[in-house]
This record gives structure tokens, sequence and C-alpha cells, in this order.
């Protein structure tokens, strides 16, 4: 009994521990997409106001229509994790964390690679 007792804490001890760790990097990925997300409106504010540039800033706005979905997304998974859950609820809920994780980890490396690269290039530029 003494070890089935010592087990069940060791797995719980480690579900925490998983919890914590996964709350961080998903807090990670909700700053980095919100700090792209404003970094983006910053951007088509500051070149709308060059016509040559329409077709750009409309490429950036049609990322942002794909990447801010999926920002909500990590944000609301985010503010569950801080509600008291269950031992069961959290280890049910630690694989769906990571998903969303990875998903939003490709978000960002699109959303930087795309028209908003170039935006980003030529604001800088001017």
């Amino acid at each position: 009994m003494r070890g089935e007792d010592e087990k069940e804490e060791e797995e719980h001890k480690k579900i925490l521990e998983d919890w914590a760790d996964k709350k961080m990097a998903l807090t990670k990925i909700c700053k980095t997409m919100g700090d792209l997300s404003n970094e983006a409106m910053t951007v088509q504010g500051a070149l709308s106001h060059k016509p040559h540039l329409s077709s750009l800033m409309v490429e950036v706005a049609n990322q942002q229509t794909i990447f801010d979905p999926a920002r909500i997304e990590a944000l609301g998974l985010l503010g569950t994790m801080s509600q008291e859950q269950s031992h069961e609820r959290m280890k049910e809920k630690l694989q769906t964390i990571q998903d969303i994780i990875d998903q939003c980890s490709a978000h960002i490396s699109g959303f930087k690679l795309g028209a908003f690269k170039e935006a980003r290039a030529l604001l800088k530029s001017i």
C-alpha cells in the first residue's frame, strides 16, 4: 500500500510539473503572438499611406486573419489553465495544451516568414 501511495504522489508531482512547464510555454507563446500582432498593426498603419504598398498590406491583413484566431484560442486555453482543476483533468488536458503550443509555434514561424516579414523590412528601410 505504501508503494502505491508513493507512486501516485510521484505521478501527481510529475503532472503538476508538466502543467507548470506547459503553462509557462503557453504564456511565452501568447506573449510572442501578441507582440507580433501588435507589430503587424503598427506596420500596417505606418505603411497604409503608401498606395503602391496596398497589396502587401492586404497580404499582411490576410495573414493576420489566420494568425489572430490561433492567438485568441491560445489565450483562452491559458485562461483555463489558471483555474483550479483536478489531477485527472490536468492529465487529460496536457496533450491538448501541447498541441496548441505546437500549432501556435508553427503560426509564429509562418507569420514571421510571410508578407509581414517583407512589410516590416520595408518599414525599417524607410
